[in-house]
């Protein structure tokens, strides 16, 4: 039997060790899958509302299907597929593994060729996260296109989040040009121009060091009539005080998860 290479920690703390473990069996119904990729990160979203808390990190895992079954109905997997895994408190404890057993082939998701696995072990996690929070405030966007010209959206947070979720209201809402614009906030210069070669319609540098009147200011004048949706991916008191002071009378506030609808 093959042997099972993966990260270990077995008392807990630091430093971690890579080591062998038995290979797992093949769960009755389920998969076995070969990762190909994890992301070193830990829950976020939905997940991490749900608890779920890997001994290591790596929830977001990509990989190739190495055996199934013989007992999973409706055989729609076959050995070599491109899959990512969804992840639940059922499917693993980290993808720090070279193998991994799935019971529940519902959490496994088949990948299209044409998308790498490096891309697509984001999917389940980052990405996932942002199409929510953006999901959540679609409507709200929807209900103003229809009473204003234009609808500005700002995105705090130009990381690995706020990138997915500029992409993705891309493909939400369609390009720049019919009516809902698209902003981002962050304290970082380089995140910022990272977020603008995503495609974002502006930026604004929320300098730390600024005063707190000048950055509200500076964000009422960069956007141009105040803001109507707020997706804030760093949920900090301060981030979420400054949201309250930008935000339009009929406003929408989605702090990771913890969604506001403000009516003054």
């Amino acid at each position: 039997m093959l042997d099972n290479e993966r990260l270990l920690n077995d008392v807990g703390v630091s430093p971690y060790e890579c080591g062998s473990t038995s290979m797992p069996p093949i769960p009755k119904g389920g998969l076995l899958v070969r990762v190909a990729y994890a992301g070193a990160c830990f829950a976020e979203g939905q997940v991490k509302k749900r608890d779920i808390r890997p001994q290591l990190p790596g929830l977001e895992i990509a990989g190739y299907v190495q055996d199934v079954c013989s007992s999973l109905p409706n055989k729609n997997f076959t050995q070599g597929d491109k899959v990512i895994l969804y992840p639940d408190e059922g499917v693993l404890s980290t993808g720090c593994a070279e193998y991994l057993a799935v019971s529940d082939v519902s959490n496994c998701i088949q990948i299209p060729p044409s998308i790498p696995l490096e891309v697509a072990a984001q999917l389940s996690g980052s990405a996932l996260t942002a199409y929510c929070a953006l999901i959540k405030a679609k409507s709200h966007v929807e209900k103003l296109r229809e009473v204003k010209s234009c609808v500005n959206v700002m995105i705090i947070g130009a990381g690995g989040l706020g990138l997915w979720a500029v992409r993705i209201a891309q493909a939400l809402v369609g390009p720049t040009d019919n009516g809902v614009r698209v902003y981002v906030a962050d304290h970082s210069i380089d995140r910022l121009l990272a977020a603008q070669d995503h495609g974002c319609y502006d930026i604004i540098h929320w300098n730390e060091e600024d005063h707190e009147q000048y950055i509200v200011e500076r964000t009422l004048d960069a956007c141009r009539g105040g803001v109507d949706v707020i997706v804030d991916f760093v949920s900090s008191p301060r981030t979420v005080q400054r949201d309250l002071k930008v935000l339009n009378r009929v406003g929408f506030i989605d702090s990771l998860g913890h969604t506001l609808k403000i009516c003054f």
